[in-house]
């Protein structure tokens, strides 16, 4: 696919490099911190007496250190463990004391560590920003890549997942690259990609309204609002027409934008997507001047609606929680992260944990408690690493400091959020223990890997091997220096091989999909295609062929007996395997054709 950079909006970033290298936050009191400079002995020396706070909470990413955390997290659940065996009242009641001071050092430590991991994020991302604009503008004798025509170097992982060899400004890096990137082909706009121009530009502003400011849509989102417990709405979860009324009605204040972006800054950067929404916005502007004769270079993309479930769905024909991730046609698409997140403060009701949650808003509970937990349990993630996401990003969107969230309460979150998507997603549990088990039936028959090919053609071989740590001595000018690495066996990691099943045949399959899906697009003469994972971008004129050929090659996937091509393959067509395939429900696979919510 060959690429250029938009000059419009590499103008405006081109007054803007120092802001996006700038890795000061504002604490409490208007204090100025510097990420950069975590232990205070730079540019925030001036601090460093200074006792310092974030929402209401002691301020010290200095002290913050993941070993610390493990550290009590290993011995509180030693005297967990204790606490259960004990009889005599007197040594229960000692325990107990001392868990609840250790989890006071515990909750402490866990702060202070995600202020480091905030700090360090927040240094990344100006130092990725930076190199990114570089990359566009050049850097003294350097030039940019402004007024060239591109190609991006690619590779596949071991699932045939695709992935940029250029690791700050590609397609598949962030907003601030994304919104830089045009197709060096250009193609003449039409009625059918106005109408997608319109409802991209909505979405990437993204807009949330009140329910009682809902008076000009179409659909009337008030029932289904008040029946998801829910006061607002964003853009979108709007319906597709929706959006483009949505930018029909804000043509004037997205031409304001594209006349003078410098004045509007404070305006456009509020946007979900600022420098996607910039280029919309110069698009739109374009398109009013020119109509359908417009000659475009924008990417449109539509994302999968939760894209491991829905192929888990498809494998399961679960048709509960295929309707969630948009595999049923319906007039309003389901939200699935708020299902599960409702899910979640339901389990809770009455209980400490749910007095805490009541007044969080229901917006921020999906956006810091269920989206990104949900989204990597359809990938199989543990609780462990559920609660660290959740308490991670409650942190980010603010609850840790507001609600007082502790890290404590997050590990019950995780349990709560796995109950939640399993009670929803029946089918995908099913298939994921089905799988596991191929995976132990495999190992016993003495293979070390596991492997399958995708619809694709894509051979896959996973592995995980055993490791032990080795100690090397050696000696620099008679000084002995100690050498720890990890060897790695030629062992399976029996337990690691099977729990990683699933991820890695969704994964694969999902790769396969858009491997599918560019081939389709190409042999049709589509040369122009922005791949990431389960996004997939075309131009403007072309959207409806892609979500026609998207559809047609997930329904072609799915189509057969996906559980027994797999076990054949897994188990190298062993006769013997007694593992029983799990039933399937009643999810009509060509219902997805009539679905507006299955990419959108």
């Amino acid at each position: 696919v060959k690429w250029q950079i938009n000059p419009q909006v590499a103008e405006i970033s081109s007054y803007l490099r120092n802001k996006y290298a700038d890795t000061v936050i504002k604490l409490d009191n208007n204090i100025k911190f510097d990420c950069a400079d975590i232990e205070r002995t730079g540019r925030n020396k001036r601090l460093l007496e200074k006792k310092l706070t974030r929402d209401g909470r002691p301020f010290e990413p200095e002290r913050g250190s993941s070993e610390d955390v493990k550290t009590l997290e290993n011995r509180l659940n030693e005297l967990e463990k204790k606490l259960h065996k004990l009889k005599s009242p007197k040594a229960i009641g000692k325990t107990a004391t001392e868990i609840a001071e250790l989890n006071e050092v515990y909750e402490a430590a866990n702060l202070r560590w995600t202020d480091k991991q905030y700090c360090l994020r927040k240094h990344s991302k100006a130092a990725r920003d930076q190199k990114i604009l570089d990359t566009i503008h050049g850097y003294d004798d350097d030039p940019g890549w402004i007024g060239h025509n591109f190609f991006f170097s690619y590779f596949l992982d071991y699932r045939g997942r695709t992935y940029a060899r250029e690791p700050y400004f590609n397609y598949q890096s962030s907003d601030l690259a994304r919104g830089h990137l045009q197709f060096a082909e250009g193609k003449r706009i039409g009625a059918d990609g106005i109408e997608w121009l319109w409802r991209h530009t909505a979405a990437s502003y993204n807009q949330s309204y009140n329910i009682d400011d809902l008076k000009w849509t179409e659909e009337d989102y008030v029932t289904h609002l008040t029946k998801q417990r829910l006061s607002d709405i964003s853009v979108d979860k709007m319906s597709l027409i929706d959006r483009a009324l949505w930018t029909e009605k804000h043509l004037d204040f997205i031409m304001d934008i594209a006349l003078d972006p410098l004045a509007k800054l404070d305006i456009w950067q509020k946007a979900e997507n600022p420098f996607a929404f910039l280029a919309c916005c110069y698009e739109v502007m374009a398109v009013l001047g020119n109509g359908e004769d417009w000659i475009s270079h924008l990417p449109i993309p539509v994302d999968a609606n939760s894209s491991g479930t829905q192929h888990f769905a498809a494998m399961s024909r679960d048709e509960i929680a295929g309707e969630y991730v948009g595999l049923t046609p319906r007039r309003i698409v389901l939200d699935f992260y708020l299902a599960v997140g409702q899910r979640m403060l339901d389990a809770n009701i009455g209980t400490e944990l749910g007095i805490k949650l009541a007044p969080i808003p229901m917006k921020l509970i999906r956006k810091g408690i269920s989206k990104r937990g949900t989204m990597t349990k359809g990938y199989s993630a543990g609780i462990k690493c559920i609660s660290d996401i959740i308490y991670q990003d409650s942190y980010d969107v603010g609850i840790v400091g507001t609600y007082n969230l502790t890290r404590s309460d997050s590990w019950k979150l995780g349990r709560d959020l796995v109950q939640a998507y399993d009670s929803i997603c029946t089918g995908p549990v099913e298939i994921k223990n089905y799988l596991q088990e191929l995976v132990a039936h495999r190992l016993e028959q003495g293979y070390k890997t596991a492997d399958w090919e995708t619809p694709s053609g894509f051979p896959v071989c996973a592995e995980k091997w055993i490791k032990e740590k080795r100690r090397v001595i050696g000696y620099i000018n008679k000084n002995k220096f100690h050498h720890v690495f990890l060897e790695y066996l030629p062992i399976p990691a029996r337990h690691e091989l099977a729990s990683g099943i699933s991820p890695n045949v969704v994964h694969s399959y999902d790769a396969a999909h858009m491997a599918l899906v560019m081939c389709t697009l190409k042999d049709s003469g589509n040369k122009s295609f922005g791949a990431i994972h389960d996004s997939f971008s075309v131009h403007a004129c072309d959207v409806e062929e892609l979500l026609e050929v998207t559809k047609d090659e997930f329904i072609k996937m799915y189509d057969g007996d996906v559980l027994d091509d797999l076990k054949g393959q897994i188990t190298m067509g062993d006769l013997n395997c007694q593992v029983e395939q799990p039933s399937k429900g009643n999810l009509d696979l060509e219902d997805i054709r009539d679905s507006d919510y299955f990419f959108f």
